[in-house]
């Protein structure tokens, strides 16, 4: 059943499509979590409802992936041929590569780098970005006082994530920070803190991550 945040996530996403140039790419990059999760499940549906041509130019992308094996259930676009059906293209899939794929995570996120700046010298000029707050106010894996807050690259390997599994790759706020709407799903219990700490007018990314991320249209679901 779809969750009222993943359907009003769809229908932003869907309205902003439906505005989109009627040429060129589009680039979506999703998220993992209980939200975010519900989100991609419901990709089939956004595809439905948008004319086929605009669907045919979407790009998916990971704003950050668990360093697993490609079939893990653990991964954030687990099953995504599934879910996508006859709407599944591989080549505007974009995955990262798993632990089955390439010997190390740094390896893992040099790949997915390369794949991103084909788009353009700094990646691809996101139309939508959804991403998940994390009760400590992480977004992507990019956590409290962690290195990878002031990381330049377009998306860098981390080894030491608090949460399991240690091993990820994650777009870095220069990627994240590229794109014309961006929906954070802020619901769930223990978000509040979170929430209060993003949009609070005194804050740091030290503390709180999700106070780096700016778009051209910052929309929050509670």
């Amino acid at each position: 059943m779809i969750t009222g945040v993943a359907e009003r996530t769809i229908n932003l996403m869907h309205r902003h499509l439906m505005q989109c140039p009627s040429v060129g790419d589009i680039h979506i990059a999703l998220t993992g979590g209980t939200s975010g999760s519900q989100v991609t499940q419901q990709l089939r549906v956004l595809a439905e409802e948008i004319p086929i041509d605009t669907w045919n130019r979407v790009h998916l992308w990971w704003s950050d992936e668990r360093f697993v094996p490609l079939s893990s259930p653990e991964r954030n676009d687990a099953g995504i041929a599934s879910i996508l059906g006859d709407f599944y293209h591989p080549d505007h899939v974009h995955r990262v590569a798993g632990s089955d794929q390439c010997a190390t995570v740094g390896i893992a996120a040099d790949l997915y780098s390369a794949d991103l700046v084909k788009y353009g010298p700094l990646g691809p000029q996101f139309d939508i970005t959804v991403l998940g707050l994390g009760p400590d106010g992480h977004i992507a894996s990019l956590f409290p006082h962690s290195k990878q807050l002031y990381a330049r690259e377009p998306c860098i390997a981390v080894t030491d994530s608090p949460k399991a599994p240690p091993q990820r790759v994650t777009f870095t706020y220069s990627t994240l920070n590229r794109s014309e709407l961006t929906v954070m799903l802020a619901a769930g219990e223990g978000k509040e803190a979170a929430l209060a700490a993003t949009i609070n007018e005194v804050g740091s990314i030290e503390e709180t991550p999700a106070r780096g991320v700016s778009a051209n249209q910052l929309i929050f679901i509670s």
